[in-house]
């Protein structure tokens, strides 16, 4: 069975030439709507409620729906258009792991909040709009900079990682977040870049190895935040 990664368009050339040995890249949509320098981040327009079916913005549907034909998900569409500004922007992006979900709660699209309903998905209210970015997730465990996100993982009983913020890099900011800069294939997590371009890149790799989990990095590249590496 193939495999896929879904990643920013912008990035594409390098995921393909870094693990195109093993998945199929598919590249993102860019969404008009939200600024330029996230507008290919796939965490701003798709929420992905299981392995093969995601909630995705009513502007990027038909797109995303042709291009993810191949991997046999099912799409549905969501009804909240993005906006440019924050909190506008983050209807999508929203974290979901193990039996919690986390994000704005009034910015969430209503067809995702619908669905976590009928899941039964606890949803936690965070002041950190940018929730799914904001924390790299693998095997129910979390790693994230977000002190709020950090409190509300930890009094659930979730295994996470408190880190610094800084030194992810993500064009038109300061700094980007270590959720867009990863993604999580069965027990594999995988960073878009090298973790030792942050100084608390060792530390990552140790909690992970720590729950017995592999870490794939793309050497001499810096951390990125790319919105997410998604896998269908």
């Amino acid at each position: 069975m193939s495999k896929f990664m879904i990643v920013d368009n912008r990035y594409a050339f390098v995921a393909e030439k870094t693990w195109g040995d093993r998945f199929e890249i598919i590249p993102s949509v860019t969404c008009g709507h939200v600024n330029s320098a996230v507008s290919a981040h796939p965490d701003m327009a798709l929420f992905q409620l299981e392995k093969k079916v995601f909630i995705c913005a009513p502007e990027c549907f038909e797109e995303y729906k042709r291009r993810l034909t191949c991997c046999g998900a099912t799409l549905i569409c969501g009804e909240k258009q993005l906006g440019s500004t924050y909190p506008d922007d983050v209807a999508y992006n929203i974290l979901k792991i193990n039996n919690l979900a986390l994000g704005k709660i009034l910015a969430a699209d209503p067809v995702i909040l619908r669905c976590l309903k009928d899941k039964k998905t606890e949803f936690i209210n965070v002041n950190q709009g940018y929730s799914k970015c904001s924390v790299c997730i693998f095997s129910g465990c979390a790693i994230t900079a977000d002190e709020g996100i950090f409190s509300a993982l930890k009094s659930r009983g979730t295994d996470v990682l408190k880190i610094p913020y800084g030194e992810i890099k993500l064009t038109g900011y300061n700094y980007g977040f270590i959720g867009g800069a990863s993604g999580e294939f069965f027990g594999e997590v995988f960073f878009f870049g090298d973790l030792d371009t942050v100084s608390y890149g060792q530390k990552i790799r140790e909690f992970i190895f720590s729950k017995g989990k592999t870490v794939h990095e793309i050497k001499n590249y810096p951390l990125t935040d790319v919105g997410t590496i998604m896998f269908c």
